[in-house]
């Protein structure tokens, strides 16, 4: 085993750690000091996301915003399209629209994010990548309707914001595990940043009482999208297998009734999270022993 970098430690804490606790903390701190409304603070934790995204992605260099194209270039650009897009939509929509009309809204703006995700361009791609089929763009949807409504139906809960909270940033960590594991360096930065990101509003969000509520589309939309570009283009072998438990992470908990699941977000909320990551361990057990 090769000896630790620790110029590669500093780096990563004060590009991602740093940027994506940070930023995110002091803009939910703000909103906090001087934000009443509930809905508002909703906005407040996009706009965290969304500049802790930024920032942390223009230190480390990870995605070339200027280069618009579909596959892993566009990650960012969905992420923060899907942070803007449920702000607009609990503002907008919430309390005055019927749930069936915003599972709607999750669903097409799911097939639209992944269609931006999958690469599609079959004529120039390199012969070493695999480019995706319309399945796999088509999964893809599935995967972040499942996770995003997840997210939804937890953050209605007394206490389902703080495990939806503790829930996507364990989700980042095994994300960044299967991908270190399978040799994208790139894409595990841009998972422990969102990691750090939702750590860093739901840390002030306790801390202050606020309920940071609806800001998971960015976190439902990144995670399956690294881990399709992640599985597509990568030089490593990791099972497939690996990236899709990732993938459905968050969705895992929808195997408990719906019911069930509001109830224990108020009284077992251990077991939810050890729920939650069952999926997670079996890929990183499965990625180290690919790669033993």
């Amino acid at each position: 085993m090769p000896p630790l970098d620790w110029s590669m430690v500093q780096s990563g804490l004060l590009c991602l750690v740093l940027p994506g606790f940070g930023i995110a903390a002091i803009v939910m701190a703000i909103s906090a000091l001087g934000i009443r409304s509930e809905r508002q603070r909703v906005t407040a934790a996009s706009i965290a996301l969304m500049a802790a995204m930024l920032v942390g992605n223009w230190l480390r260099d990870l995605v070339p915003l200027l280069e618009f194209d579909t596959g892993w270039r566009s990650l960012v650009w969905v992420t923060l399209a899907a942070a803007l897009s449920e702000a607009i939509m609990v503002n907008a929509f919430r309390g005055t629209t019927p749930s069936r009309w915003i599972s709607c809204i999750i669903i097409v703006s799911a097939i639209l994010f992944s269609a931006a995700i999958t690469p599609w361009d079959f004529a120039i791609a390199p012969l070493h990548i695999k480019v995706a089929r319309p399945g796999e763009c088509g999964l893809l949807a599935l995967i972040i309707v499942l996770d995003w409504t997840t997210f939804n139906f937890l953050c209605q809960q007394k206490y389902g914001d703080f495990v939806a909270s503790c829930v996507a940033t364990l989700w980042g960590g095994f994300a960044a595990a299967v991908l270190v594991l399978a040799h994208s360096a790139r894409f595990a930065d841009l998972a422990i940043l969102l990691s750090c990101i939702v750590s860093g509003i739901g840390t002030v969000c306790m801390l202050t009482r606020q309920r940071p509520n609806h800001f998971f589309a960015g976190p439902s939309v990144l995670i399956p999208g690294l881990m399709l570009v992640g599985a597509l283009d990568t030089y490593s072998n990791v099972p497939l297998a690996s990236f899709a438990l990732v993938a459905v992470s968050p969705g895992f908990l929808a195997l408990l009734h719906w019911k069930k699941l509001a109830a224990w977000s108020e009284t077992h909320i251990k077991t939810l999270l050890l729920i939650s990551s069952i999926p997670g361990l079996i890929a990183v057990g499965l990625a180290i022993r690919a790669e033993m």
